[in-house]
């Protein structure tokens, strides 16, 4: 059986990221060894699934704020457990950080999957983002956009796996979500997402704004958490 190393490199939460790594993890549980590496840490909610599956780790060094360090905890973290795969999940040319740490390490197939299309840091993504190509052995994201926006040699698309089962729809689920948050009776937009930048919550009430001007019965639902919450509340 393969060991896996899992690196998520945003904040293991509600997010669309933490959505992903679970679907696919879901559809191969029992024929991959799952371990996880946390950097950015993770929310209460979703560490006992994941440590039911597979060994957590947090590191006590900021990968951000040291990244040398980092670097050097990792990639002797992954020579102690011996891993077939590093699969590393993130948004910008940051994630050399934790690859360059597998490729020391001697790790065969190192895998970078990129998530979007922005980040915070566009200077250290353009510095790096060249190496970061130079390293890897596979690359995937979850768009084209996402692809060019990360990678410079050939990359695969693979779609977001979803279990779309777990949404059918459910007349009496509707009616019970509806009573409970006062909506009976209402013309109901909804949104799930993150709460940043890449999700332009601004333009969302902006044109929502729009709507209820000629629907007053409209109401906007976001169902989310993020680093702009209270802004956007």
């Amino acid at each position: 059986m393969k060991k896996v190393l899992i690196i998520c490199t945003s904040k293991i939460g509600y997010s669309g990221i933490t959505s992903v790594i679970i679907n696919y993890i879901e559809q191969t549980k029992g024929s991959v060894q799952y371990s996880f590496v946390f950097p950015c840490g993770i929310l209460p909610d979703f560490e006992t699934y994941f440590r039911k599956i597979g060994a957590v780790t947090v590191p006590h060094i900021s990968r951000n704020g040291h990244p040398i360090k980092y670097m050097n905890w990792l990639r002797k973290e992954i020579v102690k457990n011996g891993y077939d795969v590093v699969h590393i999940h993130g948004n910008s040319a940051t994630t050399y950080f934790d690859l360059h740490a597998a490729k020391k390490a001697g790790v065969p197939t190192r895998i970078v999957h990129s998530h979007s299309t922005s980040c915070k840091y566009q200077l250290i993504h353009k510095v790096l983002r060249p190496l970061l190509n130079k390293e890897l052995t596979a690359a995937i994201a979850c768009s084209d956009l996402a692809g060019k926006w990360l990678f410079t040699r050939n990359f695969s698309i693979v779609n977001n796996g979803i279990n779309h089962s777990k949404f059918r729809y459910n007349e009496e689920v509707r009616k019970e979500y509806r009573k409970e948050l006062d909506l009976d009776g209402n013309f109901i937009i909804g949104h799930i997402g993150y709460m940043d930048t890449e999700k332009n919550h601004k333009f969302l009430i902006n044109v929502f704004a729009e709507l209820v001007r000629q629907r007053p019965d409209a109401r906007l639902v976001l169902i989310g958490d993020g680093r702009l919450r209270s802004e956007i509340e």
